[in-house]
C-alpha cells in the first residue's frame, strides 16, 4: 500500500474490509452528515477534501451541491466501492498524516467520523491546515467524549483481546473542544455544535474559516 503508511497498514485493512457494505453505517448517521454538509455551504466551483471518506456519502452530498470533490482514505476496499457508486468523483486511497497535495490546494477540507481514528492526531491537523487555502473551511464530525457510543465501545472492550503496549489515542478526543483547539487552534477560527443522529447517540461539529498560514514544510 504505497499511499499509506507502514504504521497504518493494519487499520487500511481493517477499514478497507467492509468495503460497499459501509455505506450502510454511513446511512444511519446521514442526518449529521447533512448536518455539517448543510453547515459548511460548499459553492459551486470550490475544491473540497474529504478526509476518512469511507464509501463516499459525504463527498457525495458536497458533490450534489456543485462542489468538486477529492475523496481520500487508507481503505482500498472502501474506496474502490466510492469509486463504483460515484465514478466522478476523485476518491484515492491516501493517508490523513501524509496527504498527496500541495499545499493550499483546497478551498475547504471535511471530516466525518474519520480523521478521529488516526495513529497521529498532531500530525493529521497539520497536514488538514496545510492543504487548506488561507480563508478556506473546515467542517469535522466527531463522536462526543460522552455520549452513547462512547458507552458502546467500553462494553466492548471486555470482549476484545488486550490493547497493545502502546495503544493509539482515542477517537473521542477530536470529540472534546480543547482538544481540537490544541490540534487545529492555530489555523482556524473555530465554533462548535452537538447534535443527535438517528440513534441518538451525540456527536459534534467543528467548524472553522482558515486564519493565515502558520506552518511550513
Amino acid at each position: 500500500m504505497a499511499n499509506v503508511l507502514s504504521h497504518n497498514e493494519r487499520a487500511a485493512a481493517t477499514w478497507g474490509s467492509g468495503g460497499r457494505d459501509y455505506d450502510r453505517i454511513s446511512e444511519f448517521v446521514s442526518d449529521a452528515l447533512t448536518h455539517l454538509v448543510n453547515r459548511i455551504i460548499p459553492q459551486p466551483g470550490e475544491r473540497f477534501l474529504d478526509v476518512g471518506t469511507g464509501t463516499g456519502w459525504t463527498a457525495r452530498l458536497l458533490s450534489s451541491r456543485g462542489a468538486t470533490v477529492t475523496g481520500v482514505d487508507i481503505g482500498a476496499g472502501v474506496i474502490e466501492a466510492a469509486k463504483a457508486l460515484t465514478p466522478d468523483i476523485d476518491f484515492r486511497v491516501a493517508d490523513a498524516e501524509s496527504l498527496p497535495f500541495e499545499d493550499a490546494s483546497f478551498d475547504a477540507v471535511t471530516s466525518t467520523f474519520g480523521v478521529m481514528f488516526v495513529a497521529q492526531p498532531e500530525i493529521a491537523a497539520h497536514e488538514i491546515a496545510r492543504v487548506c487555502k488561507s480563508g478556506g473551511r473546515l467542517g469535522l464530525l466527531t463522536w462526543v467524549p460522552e455520549g452513547t457510543v462512547t458507552g458502546f465501545f467500553q462494553m466492548m472492550r471486555s470482549y476484545m483481546p488486550p490493547p497493545p503496549t502502546n495503544p493509539p489515542p482515542s477517537p473521542f478526543e477530536w470529540g472534546r473542544p480543547e482538544r481540537i483547539f490544541e490540534l487545529l487552534g492555530d489555523a482556524f477560527e473555530l465554533v462548535f455544535e452537538t447534535g443527535n443522529d438517528i440513534a441518538d447517540a451525540q456527536w459534534r461539529v467543528s467548524l472553522g474559516a482558515f486564519r493565515q498560514r502558520l506552518w511550513s514544510n
